[in-house]
């Protein structure tokens, strides 16, 4: 009964033996699992680190974008503002223009009536230096004419007054001949 026992518990003991290595083989299976398992864990872990950090990379290149975005926005609203107000002062501009077109053309209008004025002016003056000319020569003339007879009627009148002495002598004489005459008739 003993060799009958003794297989029996042989092969309870293979069995559990073998069970034992199945058993550690299933154990060393599974830590191998379990490493392979804690390794892609730690992959995953540092996968999931890589995206964290990539995704706060992201998250601060999409703030940077963000601001530059609004920074753009901002930049093209004065820019379009700028723009809008250049144009308002090239209005104005071209309406000053404009104005000043005007203004030039009624200046210019002006200055030539005032170049035809004193076109007429100069001729006139001319004409009027011509006949001052003119009449400074008969002025001349009647100088000289006056001077002339101014001399002549000194002289008619020294002559007047030589005449009216000779002629008061004559008086004198003629009234004296007249009263010796009268004398001498009436003593007859």
């Amino acid at each position: 009964s003993r060799e009958l026992g003794m297989p029996a518990a042989t092969a309870a003991l293979h069995t559990l033996n073998a069970r034992l290595v199945k058993a550690k083989h299933e154990l060393h299976t599974s830590t191998l699992k379990v490493d392979a398992i804690r390794s892609e864990c730690d992959r995953a872990q540092h996968k999931v680190e890589e995206n964290d950090a990539a995704i706060a990379s992201m998250e601060r290149e999409e703030q940077r974008l963000k601001l530059a975005y609004v920074e753009g926005k901002l930049t093209y609203e004065k820019a379009h503002a700028e723009k809008y107000t250049l144009q308002q002062e090239l209005k104005q501009l071209r309406a000053q223009r404009q104005a000043m077109v005007k203004d030039r053309d009624g200046v210019a209008g002006a200055l030539a009536m005032r170049q035809t004025d004193w076109s007429r002016c100069q001729r006139r003056h001319r004409k009027l230096d011509q006949s001052a000319e003119a009449i400074g020569v008969k002025l001349e003339a009647v100088e000289r004419d006056k001077e002339f007879h101014l001399q002549r009627l000194r002289e008619h009148r020294i002559e007047i007054a030589q005449h009216t002495e000779a002629f008061t002598e004559l008086k004198g004489e003629i009234q004296l001949v007249h009263a010796t005459a009268s004398g001498v008739l009436t003593l007859r």
